[in-house]
């Protein structure tokens, strides 16, 4: 076991006080509709804006890298409210969930059930193991384990295309192809080595619209490029914008855990410990965890927990719990000091691994 798991259990033989920490916020677990709905607007405004901005201007000037980097960020804070739409309990915030859809999920080939995996993130028997989509052991690997997960940004954007242009019509018309395609090319994962579990029985009907709507997306993207209405020059622009919007998912997601598990599954309060918070330069942060993102170990502890309490939640523990609490040992004052520790716990292990050898 990692020494911090360690010395925290050690510490705390019964595991953080979860009934503690749920007394002083269990009211600040509503969502606020005028909250979600502007900020998702503004950032998807911000972001679309942009976009258009870096097409229309000319190539390599000021003002299209400007516009290049502001259409990344915003494009890629209007996308991450995804994370929110999978934690937003059935029946509720429904209003909500099919606009982002429509706004972003169709347009940029993410409709929300391409992340209903998340869950298996958060479950207990799952976290940490080869059946958690979004977690391999980078602090027990080498550097090359994470050269290969960053390699994967750039096939992200081709893989959106092939799975709605093409997987999915072959989907509709051969049952044995949509098993396979709602099992293996249906989830937006970090862990190649990850398989869907779709169960028997399960109701697909949204499945189906959000591929109706993107395959008929895709379609008219298609026609605008054969018809010469937009250049093909835009192919190249717009896989460079995509890549980059979907790096700084990536390198958010690196920081957001120790990464220490073995694959076996972990207690709720080891997968709690080795979650991370950011508490330092909060505009520059804000950027690399937009929604809520950089207070990931409250995410962990109540994954229903609206972003927009998340900041009072995180100043009610700071204040109401001991110092010696679980929840302070998952503060980090930057995203550098988080990869350090990843750095650190990489060089630990392959000493280790040296020495058994």
């Amino acid at each position: 076991m990692p020494e911090r798991k360690q010395r925290f259990e050690e510490e705390t033989p019964a595991g953080f006080a979860v009934p503690e920490a749920w007394r002083l916020v269990r009211d600040l677990m509503s969502h606020n509709p005028v909250i979600y709905f502007a900020d998702f607007t503004l950032s998807a405004v911000i972001g679309y804006g942009a976009v258009w901005v870096y097409f229309m201007a000319p190539n390599w000037s000021p003002l299209q890298v400007a516009a290049f980097f502001v259409a990344t960020f915003g494009v890629f804070r209007a996308g991450v409210f995804i994370h929110e739409v999978v934690h937003m309990p059935g029946g509720k915030m429904t209003a909500f969930k099919a606009y982002w859809n429509l706004i972003y999920g169709v347009p940029m080939l993410t409709p929300s059930f391409m992340y209903a995996n998340h869950t298996d993130h958060h479950a207990r028997r799952y976290y940490g193991t080869a059946q958690d989509g979004e977690y391999q052991p980078f602090g027990l690997g080498g550097p090359g384990r994470i050269a290969l997960y960053f390699a994967q940004v750039l096939a992200i954007p081709i893989f959106g295309i092939v799975r709605f242009l093409i997987l999915a019509p072959l989907a509709w018309i051969s049952p044995r192809m949509r098993a396979w395609v709602w099992r293996s090319a249906s989830s937006y994962i970090s862990n190649p080595g990850y398989r869907r579990d779709v169960p028997r029985g399960e109701d697909h009907r949204w499945w189906v619209v959000g591929e109706v709507l993107c395959f008929l997306w895709l379609l008219f993207v298609v026609a605008l490029f054969a018809s010469g209405t937009l250049p093909f020059e835009y192919i190249i622009e717009l896989y460079v914008l995509s890549v980059v919007a979907v790096f700084w998912n990536w390198l958010r997601n690196l920081a957001g855990h120790l990464f220490l598990s073995d694959g076996k599954p972990m207690s709720h309060e080891a997968q709690f410990l080795e979650s991370v918070t950011v508490v330092g330069t909060p505009w520059l942060h804000e950027l690399i965890f937009p929604v809520g993102l950089r207070y990931h170990a409250i995410h962990h502890l109540f994954p229903a927990m609206p972003y927009h309490n998340m900041p009072e939640c995180h100043r009610r523990l700071m204040t109401q719990l001991p110092a010696n609490s679980g929840y302070h040992q998952t503060l980090y004052s930057s995203i550098w000091q988080v990869f350090a520790v990843l750095r650190r716990n990489m060089r630990r292990h392959q000493v280790a691994t040296t020495q058994r050898a």
